[in-house]
């Protein structure tokens, strides 16, 4: 009898990981070209939808926890109630909940995230071994195959794409190098272990092999870097468990490797050559500005998602001048400053709590596990390793972060000793048999509610995209006939209140140029009065205000910039020149004086010279 009930829980926990391991792939393989934003926005919707079913496995199961998984719970709460909270707390709600164009890292992101990591950790174990390597196998295939025919120019979809072809599934090699390093760590340790076949592991070697290829194709340092670091540490873990001096040796040596890494990418020291970029001098800029947006606003951040409107606020004046005055970021490219800029102290230590427990659970597995388990345990360990180190220099992105969640999960679902196991098996048979029938027939009603819901919530979310892509791809201010059809799925966009923000912005600007000024004007105020602090809304309503000759409501406009934008020294010579048209010379040479003071070199210093006279 114990023995079927137990069989009975190990098929429904296998069952459930099927489904969590199934999902995750297809979130981070599909994109949809028929989306304003083709890749972010349909993995968002993905993600609902599948962490929508998946919750209700969380709140239907009845079966005594362990320690471990409600120490992460404790931990996970407390993260997202954090989260919450400064939802409330930010100034617009739209980006707080469902995140910033092209990013969509809000707060459901982030709560279905958790919930894939809860699900995980419950019910992940080492009988989940085959399953994770089913879906790494096809995943690393897919990435080979796709990242080839992007390499030799014979991608199916003709991606209008300023970087490296090779973009994967996830829109930008960053993102791809980084997740095929991922992969690749697993599928590196995936050959050690002793119960795999032979022609197993040669598979796993040609995976990891064709990777690793795609990830120098890519040329980004990343992927490249993370893959390296994954597979030397896994390496390192194998030597420390055969023999601790020469592990120490390894790790002491892994540990100079990375120094010497680390200085080479900050210009210094012998590898700058290999592995120095001029993104890295960027991302400089970018956690500096994040730093200083905490440090002002220190317990609740600039707001969830919001550091590109406050991103040329808090920058240093020498990212204008060698930059240009009109060039920014939306995220931190750092997700633990990413998170402490954007929702203050509490938020960033919630979420270095729960990346520091994972940590320790990884290192406790190490400690306690020999042969397959240590092997499954150090590659698992090992891949999370990889994909915390390229976050520490890159913004999430949910096809690639939902890997790093699980994976962590993973670790606090391993970390659940045999022992524990065996004190608990008495206990559990007893309440197993209800449990199990209980998630039969609960669970699906749950999940199948929530799902009802989320697919409402997503089917009017990509009314926004698919409107705003139709909008683009008819706009052509050329052609008459053609502005009938701008003006309605212009308006469809505009008056959606679930479509993006920006989108709503190309929306006005598609009417303003296909002569409709009013309704683009009045539109673009609207916005304008929805974020009043976003640059790129004052700057554009500055700009129609122009163009229409209300060059006073114009200069209020970019008055008002100057708090959100203090180094634009474009902005300082347009209000000179406005200044100076409306007959006030005193303010046009303040306005002179002001770009001189900081910009003297810069062209809008040259040509405001030539310009504004006494």
């Amino acid at each position: 009898m114990k023995n079927n009930i137990g069989n009975k829980k190990t098929q429904e926990k296998q069952r459930i990981i099927s489904v969590l391991i199934l999902s995750a792939t297809f979130i981070t393989l599909y994109f949809n070209p028929s989306f304003t934003d083709p890749f972010n926005a349909p993995k968002l919707f993905l993600l609902i939808l599948t962490a929508s079913w998946l919750f209700g496995y969380l709140v239907t199961s009845k079966n005594i926890e362990n320690n471990k998984y409600k120490k992460l719970l404790s931990l996970v709460v407390i993260f997202e109630a954090i989260l919450l909270i400064e939802a409330t707390l930010t100034d617009v709600k739209y980006i707080a909940i469902l995140g910033k164009d092209q990013r969509q890292l809000g707060l459901i992101t982030y709560s279905g995230l958790a919930i894939y990591m809860l699900v995980t950790s419950k019910y992940f174990s080492f009988k989940s071994k085959r399953k994770l390597q089913q879906a790494i196998f096809f995943i690393g295939a897919v990435n080979i195959v796709y990242g080839l025919m992007q390499h030799t120019g014979n991608d199916f979809v003709k991606w209008s794409n300023q970087y490296n072809p090779i973009i994967g599934t996830l829109g930008n090699p960053n993102f791809a190098a980084s997740f095929m390093a991922i992969v690749a760590t697993l599928s590196f340790s995936f050959m050690f272990s002793r119960s795999t076949k032979t022609f197993v592991k040669l598979m796993y070697l040609l995976i990891t092999a064709g990777l690793l290829v795609n990830i120098y194709f890519s040329n980004a340092k990343q992927g490249i870097l993370s893959s390296g670091l994954g597979i030397l540490v896994f390496l390192c873990i194998q030597i420390f468990k055969k023999n601790h001096k020469f592990g120490v040796a390894s790790f002491s040596t892994l540990f100079i490797i990375a120094i010497f890494s680390i200085l080479g990418m900050l210009q210094l020291g012998p590898l700058e050559k290999y592995l120095y970029k001029d993104s890295i001098s960027l991302r400089g800029f970018y956690w500096r500005a994040g730093i200083s947006m905490l440090q002002n606003n220190l317990l609740t951040g600039v707001g969830l998602d919001r550091y590109g409107e406050n991103f040329k606020k808090y920058r240093e004046v020498e990212y204008p001048l060698t930059r240009g005055f009109e060039l920014t970021s939306t995220n931190a490219h750092n997700v633990p400053i990413q998170f402490f800029a954007t929702g203050g102290l509490f938020l960033g230590i919630s979420y270095l709590a729960v990346i520091f427990y994972i940590f320790f659970c990884g290192i406790k597995n190490i400690k306690s596990f020999e042969n397959d388990e240590l092997i499954l345990s150090s590659g698992i360990f090992s891949a999370w390793i990889a994909y915390i180190a390229q976050s520490i220099i890159s913004i999430d992105n949910i096809g690639l972060t939902i890997w790093g969640w699980i994976l962590g999960g993973a670790i606090v679902g391993l970390s659940l000793s045999k022992n524990t196991e065996l004190s608990t098996r008495n206990t559990e048979s007893k309440n197993t048999s209800n449990a199990i029938n209980q998630t039969n027939f609960i669970q699906p009603l749950v999940s199948g509610l929530l799902m009802v819901f989320a697919l409402i919530f997503v089917f009017n979310l990509s009314k926004g995209e698919l409107n705003a892509m139709q909008a683009r791809t008819r706009f052509n201010p050329q052609i008459i006939n053609n502005s009938n059809l701008i003006k309605e799925y212009s308006n469809l966009v505009i008056n959606d209140p679930l479509a993006q923000p920006y989108y709503k912005l190309m929306a006005s600007d598609y009417l303003i140029r296909s002569r409709y000024q009013t309704e683009g004007l009045g539109a673009l105020q609207k916005l304008v009065l929805s974020d009043p602090v976003n640059p790129d809304f004052l700057a554009a309503l500055a700009s129609v205000y122009e163009s229409t000759g209300k060059y006073e409501d114009s200069i209020k406009v970019r008055t008002n910039l100057i708090k959100y934008d203090p180094q634009n020294a474009k902005n300082y010579l347009q209000l000179a020149r406005l200044y100076r048209d409306t007959g006030n010379i005193d303010k046009a040479i303040e306005m002179k004086t002001k770009i001189l003071s900081f910009a003297p070199n810069s062209e809008p210093a040259g040509i405001v010279k030539k310009e504004i006279q006494p």
